[in-house]
């Protein structure tokens, strides 16, 4: 089964991080690489990364990230070791027990990949270095595809893969770590305060999200399913990184159509760009799938930009169109998709927003992301 795992494609690639639109004074670098050296200092927002040896400032005003969303500081100082993240003093084969494994210390020895202004020095407590403006952090990049099976950890209605969940024989577990954690939260089940669609929505824009809510297993629309739903001999995919102990330790689990966990109608967000350039000619990218009731064979999607003082820009809309009828799991919902390309944008204060939201047509609800920039 060791064919089986590989490379994970990267979140950016690097020809396209160095297409990054920057002032002529600027002097743009692009790193991808290992992620050699963590080190705090005096400042509680500031960190220095070594990044295929350059060092490199992070800080309150870089866009930190992991495979599944946002990422804090404090989570990156954090040198405490993900489970079973370890590997042998000559190179992990397969054949060392875990006991016998170097642990990593959190994100040191996995994946950076970041971009910044060489020109853009900051002073340390440790040294001055360059500015990262975005900073993307993984302990691995492994991925597994093919048929499988999974379990819930504690019965049929379970939405955490239990003992017992497998892709192409590999063990799959799901990681519980903030960090980088398997566990999402329910994909557009925010409350949507309807209010005229204009340019400037303010505070009436407001989101209200049930933590109750959890998903660990999306399907193909996006929606969180009961992993004991999906049907034997589904293709599914893992993404994580491979621990001393055999196991897939998965941050992002896809399948295939399953049991919804929440059947109410709603668009979903599964990725979302932007980039920006000076002046017009923005441009923002967005593609997800949509829950419908069982009859409706299409809604329309209203897009967003919310800045972080919560003032809100309409940025276009899309139709979510069906494409998989109700069944047997899902006898009252249908499930849809939808594609979005934004171009010749002006964004509001002429940046990236911090994040797109998306509101369906005759629903309550709306989706809410953090988009990747470029």
């Amino acid at each position: 089964m060791k064919s089986a795992l590989k490379t994970l494609p990267i979140a950016l690639s690097f020809a396209g991080l160095m297409s990054l639109a920057m002032p002529a004074s600027a002097a743009p670098f692009a790193l991808e690489g290992e992620l050699r050296a963590i080190t705090a200092t005096t400042s509680a927002t500031t960190v220095v990364l070594d990044c295929v040896g350059m060092k490199v400032v992070v800080n309150s005003t870089t866009a930190l990230k992991t495979a599944v969303g946002r990422l804090t500081i404090d989570n990156l100082k954090n040198l405490a070791a993900f489970d079973s993240s370890g590997w042998a003093p000559s190179g992990y084969d397969g054949t060392v027990p875990a006991t016998a494994a170097i642990l990593r210390a959190g994100f040191k020895g996995g994946t950076c990949i970041m971009t910044g202004d060489d020109a853009n020095r900051v002073v340390t407590s440790v040294g001055t270095y360059p500015l990262a403006t975005a900073v993307d952090v993984s302990v691995a990049e492994n991925v597994l595809v093919g048929v499988g099976s999974f379990t819930g950890a504690t019965g049929p209605n379970d939405p955490k893969p239990g003992a017992g969940s497998q892709i192409l024989g590999v063990p799959v577990a799901a990681i519980d770590d903030a960090r980088m954690p398997t566990i999402k939260f329910s994909s557009g089940l925010f409350s949507y305060t309807a209010l005229a669609a204009t340019a400037t929505r303010g505070a009436g824009f407001s989101y209200t999200f049930n933590s109750a809510n959890k998903e660990y297993v999306r399907n193909g629309y996006g929606v969180g399913v009961y992993p004991a739903s999906i049907a034997a001999g589904d293709t599914l995919t893992a993404g994580g990184y491979l621990g001393a102990d055999g196991k897939l330790h998965a941050h992002t689990l896809e399948s295939g159509v399953g049991k919804a966990i929440n059947t109410s109608p709603r668009p979903i967000i599964q990725r979302a760009q932007c980039l920006n350039l000076p002046g017009a000619g923005d441009s923002v990218t967005i593609r997800g799938g949509c829950v419908l009731p069982a009859a409706t064979a299409s809604a329309s999607i209203t897009f967003y930009g919310i800045q972080t003082n919560g003032a809100s820009q309409t940025l276009g809309t899309a139709t979510c169109t069906r494409k998989q009828l109700a069944d047997a799991d899902n006898p009252t919902i249908a499930f849809g998709l939808y594609a979005f390309a934004g171009k010749g944008l002006t964004l509001a204060g002429d940046a990236c927003p911090a994040s797109i939201a998306a509101h369906q047509s005759g629903s309550s609800l709306a989706d809410l992301v953090t988009p990747d920039v470029r």
